[in-house]
């Protein structure tokens, strides 16, 4: 498998979670009135385009009760990590979702990234986990 393959297979499961999360975070933001933040996935991100299993499915935010999975579940094999980071600016509330794995050919780690709550991809990009500081 090549990377551009790796990023299209995870491109169509980052559909797919993107599409749960969207749903979610508006479930959650009208019942609670906020957007839920979720840690990584994985501790260590799945690489050269293989599934793994998320293993941090339970951690939770410092200022957060809940997991996520009172609003979505995660599948048990998953093409990259994904995390959800909140915000609050001027214009309001926002998330951004952060799905990422590595490429061990290069040393790379892949990284896609969407906002919301009006989805806007940023598309691929990629850093060196090991440099700092990092992005």
């Amino acid at each position: 498998m090549t990377k551009e393959e790796a990023r299209a297979a995870a491109f169509t499961a980052i559909n797919a979670y993107a599409d749960a999360i969207f749903a979610a975070q508006s479930a959650r933001l009208t019942a609670k009135g906020t957007y839920l933040q979720r840690k990584a996935t994985h501790t260590t991100p799945p690489t050269n385009g293989n599934t793994s299993a998320p293993d941090s499915i339970a951690d939770t935010p410092t200022d957060e009760n809940e997991t996520g999975e009172e609003y979505f579940s995660f599948p048990a094999q998953m093409h990259t990590s994904a995390s959800v980071n909140v915000s609050v600016g001027p214009d309001g509330q926002s998330f951004l979702c952060v799905f990422e794995f590595d490429w061990t050919a290069d040393g790379m780690r892949q990284r896609y990234s969407v906002t919301g709550p009006d989805r806007v991809d940023s598309g691929w990009t990629e850093y060196d986990p090991n440099a700092s500081p990092l992005p």
